[in-house]
């Protein structure tokens, strides 16, 4: 879009030139019209922060075409941070250095921040050194790939997930290039390199092919074997000689524990480091007003987060990495100064300015129509329309749509208008500028919109400041495995009992190689178990004190399991009548109106997620049929549940019933109040019970409620000991589930015949959770995170004084706010005053249980409005309070903590775009092995959406417990969790009368051939162990194709031994079909035994026995032989394939696939 006249010049004046009234929408514009001025020329643009050069980068892709567009973002962590910066980002600044370095055109645009034009980086003369290019068709030794890889600083893994990580198994090198936007997989047959094809590291599935690839190490930091020798010469030379083994002098050498590294950069070249100006050599520098004092000041909190840092190293020089000198990092005031005075720089202005030689007076202001507010789709229309009468005929009103969701939204506010108002158009601005009276809707990705004398242009997000989710990948609805099997774990196997796990073993069967897992019993008694059979192996949990393992060959087991079985059988029993009562009970159809739904929904300020999309048509689906609903939603922290809750609430209000909705605590009532409130103002009333509203105001309250004058009532459990009996309940909202006991749910469940139920929770008690996982309740996930928001990092840490110094101070910096949780109330004064001790100056509070009400609310309303920095608290935070500006959680003695609420915890930080850290501190004394567990489970699950994981981590741990009541039965010691688990399921499907496909497992086949993964074809042993107990699980024919396929993609060709594997769950999954039950394949017969319990043989398998008698022996009526003259174990493998094919055909089954 043309903003320069054609013979425009821009007259710097002290090299300096200003655009003002450039509004920030309008800003992209001018760049474009400044870039064609600047023909074949670097231009480098300064934006505030990473999340910037996110949002300009769409913008400025669609206007400036045919033009390479490089990110140079800043390190996502803060100076003298013991953190490192992000792979992603040092990915990026890797891409756009190279390409620098590479000399590949001198026209380029790069987009980068005031943190990183501060920063130095190292000279292009270094870069171009270490390189490794290969090509297909070309021989290698992979070998010297390998120790080329860990030479040039990449870091060999299981599964290639993150740039500079690499992985080799057998023939295949999958490896992610830094400055790559995808990992790559190097297929090799023998020395020779067959192939090379990039592929998903989500899915692991390799698509495109390229002729070669080039591999480059690291620059920040170098981890080469003479980058790393200069680092600890260089390190020594700083800060003398150093004893403790943790500090990265001594870690680098085996590059572990190097978290943070790259603030010593300078270490680790033997040269200045440059100033990324010098660098790029850009012909112009863009950037808005105020540059000068955003430098000055990003500088004075560098050079004080050096002497704090500095400060903590000479108090304790043993344990602290000394801080390198800000002015070998960063580029120091009077350098930078220099160096932007040199070049050209272009400015913009916002706001008004005087007019001289050198300014340029854009006349363009922001959208202020809006405001920033949010509107329903309503309130949306009547601004869209009174815009459209004010301006249509004098000015070009352009609105702009980013997806197809938006562009439905702008078809929603526009839809009661005259059709001839609108046209349609392409991607191009200046094709709309031909006619003024029509408003013109176009797919234009801007952030915001502006007013020139001419042109209106309209953005989506001007419309509805939303936080638009990008929609990279569908999360399915599975819960991952964490049940890793590990050497001296206790195992179960089905038929021999509780046995310890000593490895995985290859040993002869009929005199051929076979993968075998081996258990050992009580006397040291072995189990050798073929890897076919795996799934007859499940973990025991996690009660791992005074196991007592069975004894080969003894009747206990066998005994033991039939008693638990008898009493999981009642236990399932009762389970099934609880449901089938909810189920027999037919409820009132309710009647979703979309239309009303969808102008409550408006009020929502953000884009569903699909995940949260999903969840609602499911509930919506539940209230519209005429069975009751029982849901558990499950999304971590921050991720949407309330919407969902706020939603149902909406329905069940509009068809004249009345919602209660249950929380654990009187400040997550009162929250919850205010959100419901302020949603509901135009709708229904909302009224609030907690322990501290008086007798006579509670009395009103639940008189109203039961007339049907407030449709919605927060309360806590307490209410249950209420008389509800004349109120039109249509549905109880349980949120927080984790924190009620059972005796509180039996109160709840008076109402659970007759009311739909919604339960929320991030983790899920394990007793609720697998009352999901086996169908008794359905279960929703919401696993997609919003846009902008940041994992966690999490850190397990002591609680000293160095650490927590440096964790409040890094929140204060960038002025944030902490939480400090206690497990006791009594913990509150000790660390309250070892805080004062080290930050004397902080703002604290205290909150817990024992306060006033009034005295908490005074505090949280404190804490709220940033009069308080720190929070000292008890678990009361943990029940979903909002505190935004809360980015960092220390938790004092975490392993006093459970799983669930250390996660809920930790949900309280992180809930905006900032980053959040998590400190769980332990005491020094020795922690219980379960609160290890604890621990290691929520530092290694510290991604977005982990609750249900650890809800599922916490069911290994703890076990699910009686399902039903309060009393805890030992059935799963006696059995171990998952077999318990199975056994449970098993009962409820026959209770059920479903009859499901019998596991593979139960099938034995004999044979002689190597059955097994071998390990150059697969060495790492997890995950062949992992891909066993995958194939284990497969029951159909299409799933071992799948499986095939996947494992070609991923390692290359199959090999034989792992072939006759597949084939051999390929003819366990048919001879299931065919009720056989043993297959012995001997060199001139198959014998084949039948399933005693099956006596339906059809009339055309009695006629093909009696019709072949010469070469079908019967023996008895389930076991024939089968006569063979097939030379090799392979060909006879593939003829009884095809034998039991034709059995299944005879017992006049169907066989849904054809398998070559």
């Amino acid at each position: 879009m043309k903003i320069l006249e054609e013979n425009f010049k821009l007259k710097f004046l002290n090299n300096e030139f200003l655009f003002y009234n450039a509004a920030s929408g309008i800003q992209p514009f001018i760049i474009e019209n400044l870039h064609l001025l600047f023909s074949n020329k670097k231009i480098l643009i300064i934006l505030d922060n990473n999340e910037e050069i996110t949002k300009y980068l769409p913008t400025i892709k669609r206007i400036i075409k045919n033009e390479t567009l490089l990110e140079f973002p800043s390190w996502d962590c803060s100076p003298y941070d013991d953190m490192s910066p992000t792979k992603t980002v040092i990915n990026k600044r890797f891409k756009t250095l190279k390409y620098e370095s590479g000399k590949i055109s001198n026209s380029y645009i790069i987009l980068t921040t005031v943190d990183a034009l501060l920063q130095k980086v190292p000279l292009t003369k270094d870069i171009e050194k270490l390189i490794l290019r290969l090509q297909v068709s070309e021989l290698y030794d992979l070998s010297k790939i390998r120790k080329d890889l860990q030479n040039i600083g990449y870091k060999n893994v299981n599964l290639v997930l993150e740039p500079n990580e690499y992985a080799l198994r057998g023939g295949i090198i999958d490896l992610w290039p830094l400055g790559e936007e995808n990992p790559y997989r190097l297929d090799f047959f023998g020395n020779k390199l067959e192939t090379i094809k990039s592929f998903n590291p989500i899915s692991q599935i390799a698509d495109n092919k390229f002729q070669t690839v080039n591999i480059e190490g690291p620059i920040e930091v170098p981890l080469n074997e003479s980058s790393i020798e200069k680092f600890i010469t260089n390190y020594r030379k700083t800060f003398g000689p150093v004893v403790n083994k943790e500090l990265y002098v001594h870690t680098i050498k085996d590059k572990y524990n190097l978290e943070g590294i790259e603030h010593w950069l300078p270490l680790f070249y033997d040269f200045k480091l440059e100033n990324i100006i010098n660098f790029f050599s850009p012909y112009c520098i863009i950037s808005k007003t105020g540059l000068f004092s955003k430098i000055e000041a990003k500088l004075a909190d560098l050079k004080k987060s050096y002497y704090q840092k500095l400060n903590v190293f000479e108090e304790n020089r043993d344990n602290y990495n000394g801080p390198v000198l800000p002015e070998k990092l960063y580029t120091n005031l009077t350098c930078m100064m220099k160096i932007l005075k040199k070049n050209k720089l272009v400015f913009f202005n916002e706001f008004d300015d005087r007019e001289q030689e050198n300014t340029f007076n854009v006349k363009s202001i922001d959208n202020i129509d809006f405001s920033g507010h949010i509107y329903s789709t309503e309130q949306a229309s009547v601004k869209i329309n009174k815009i459209i009468q004010t301006n249509l005929g004098y000015k070009k009103i352009i609105i702009c749509f980013n997806d197809e969701e938006s562009k439905r939204y702008i078809e929603k506010i526009t839809a009661s208008m005259s059709k001839d108002l609108f046209r349609l158009k392409n991607e191009n601005i200046e094709d709309c500028l031909d006619d003024l009276s029509v408003v013109d809707i176009i797919s234009f990705p801007i952030e915001k919109g502006f007013e020139t004398d001419l042109i209106k242009l309209i953005s989506v997000n001007d419309i509805t400041p939303h936080k638009k989710t990008k929609k990279e990948r569908k999360f399915k609805n599975n819960i991952t495995d964490l049940s890793q099997l590990n050497i001296s774990d206790y195992v179960v196997h089905r038929d021999h009992g509780i046995g310890q796990y000593s490895g995985l073993k290859t040993i002869s069967i009929l005199e051929k190689p076979h993968d075998c897992l081996v258990i050992e019993y009580l006397n040291k008694s072995k189990l050798y178990v073929p890897v076919e059979n795996i799934n007859l192996i499940s973990k025991y949990g996690s009660s791992l004190s005074n196991v007592e393992l069975d004894k080969l060959g003894s009747s206990s087991w066998s005994r033991r399991k039939s008693n638990v079985k008898k009493k999981i059988r009642d236990l399932a029993s009762a389970l099934i009548t609880t449901a089938a009562k909810r189920n027999l009970h037919k409820t009132k159809r309710l009647n979703i109106n979309k239309i009303k739904l969808e102008v409550f929904a408006r009020e929502f300020g953000y884009i569903e997620t699909d995940d949260q999309n999903a969840t609602l048509e499911e509930v919506f689906r539940d209230l519209s049929s005429e069975k009751l609903m029982d849901r558990l939603v499950c999304g971590d922290v921050g991720f949407g549940k309330t919407e969902v809750a706020l939603r149902a609430s909406f329905i069940i209000s509009d068809n004249d019933l009345l919602s209660l909705v249950v929380v654990p605590s009187t400040l997550l009532a009162k929250q919850h109040f205010e959100t419901f409130r302020k949603r509901f103002q135009n709708f229904a009333n909302v009224g609030l019970i907690t322990r501290f509203t008086d007798t006579k105001t509670k009395k009103k309250i639940l008189e109203d409620f039961q007339n049907s004058s407030i449709k919605i009532l927060i309360t806590t459990h307490a209410i249950f000991s209420c008389d509800l009996s004349k109120a039109k309940l249509g549905l109880i909202i349980i949120d927080e589930e984790q924190h009620f006991g059972v005796a509180q749910k039996e109160k709840i469940k008076k109402f659970k015949e007759h009311v739909n139920i919604l339960t929320l929770s991030a983790t899920p008690i394990p007793r609720t959770l697998y009352m999901s996982l086996l169908g008794i309740r359905e279960l929703s996930l919401i696993k997609t995170p919003p846009v902008d928001r940041k994992s966690v990092q999490t850190y397990i840490c002591k609680f000293e004084k160095a650490i927590i110094y440096r964790a409040i101070n890094h929140e204060l910096k960038r002025n944030g706010q902490v939480f400090l949780v206690v497990p006791k109330i009594s913990d509150t004064v000790k660390v309250l005053q070892k805080v004062k001790t080290i930050l004397p100056d902080v703002k604290l509070g205290i909150a817990h249980g024992k306060l006033k009400t009034k005295e908490i609310e005074i505090v949280m309303e404190e804490f709220y409005d940033h009069k308080i920095d720190l929070l000292i608290s008890t678990s009361i935070i943990e029940a979903g309070l909002d505190i935004p500006n809360a980015n960092t959680l220390i938790v004092y003695k975490s392993d006093y903590f459970g799983l669930a609420q250390l996660h809920q915890l930790r949900g309280r930080i992180g809930r905006s775009k900032i980053k959040g850290y998590a400190y769980f501190s332990v005491e020094k004394n020795k922690i219980t092995d379960n609160a290890t567990r604890r621990l290691k489970a929520l530092k290694a699950m510290d991604k977005l959406g982990a609750g249900i994981n650890l809800a599922s981590y916490d069911l290994d741990i703890r076990g699910a417990g009686n399902l039903l009541g309060e009393e805890q039965s030992g059935q799963i010691i006696q059995v171990g969790i998952e077999l318990y688990q199975k056994l449970l399921q098993e009962c409820l499907d026959d209770l059920k009368g479903e009859k499901k496909i019998s596991n593979s497992s139960s099938v034995e086949i004999n044979i002689k051939l190597p059955i097994l993964i071998p390990e150059n074809y697969i060495p790492d042993l997890s995950l062949r162990l992992s891909l066993y107990r995958k194939l284990g699980e497969i029951n159909d024919y299409q799933g071992i194709d799948i499986f095939k396929d996947e494992m070609i993609n991923r390692f290359g060709e199959i090999p034989p031994e792992f072939l006759n594997l597949l084939d051999i769950m390929y003819l366990k999954i048919l001879c299931i079909k065919a009720k056989i039950i043993k297959l012995n394949i001997t060199s001139n017969k198959f014998f084949i035994f039948f399933n005693k319990n099956f006596d339906s043989y059809s009339e055309n398998f009695v006629k093909w026995i009696t019709s072949n008698k010469s070469n079908i022996i019967l023996n008895n009526t389930h076991n024939i032989e089968f006569l063979h003259n097939i030379e090799t174990p392979e060909k006879q493998l593939l003829n009884v394939i095809e034998l039991t094919n034709k059995i299944i055909r005879l017992l006049n089954y169907q066989i849904t696939t054809n398998r070559e």
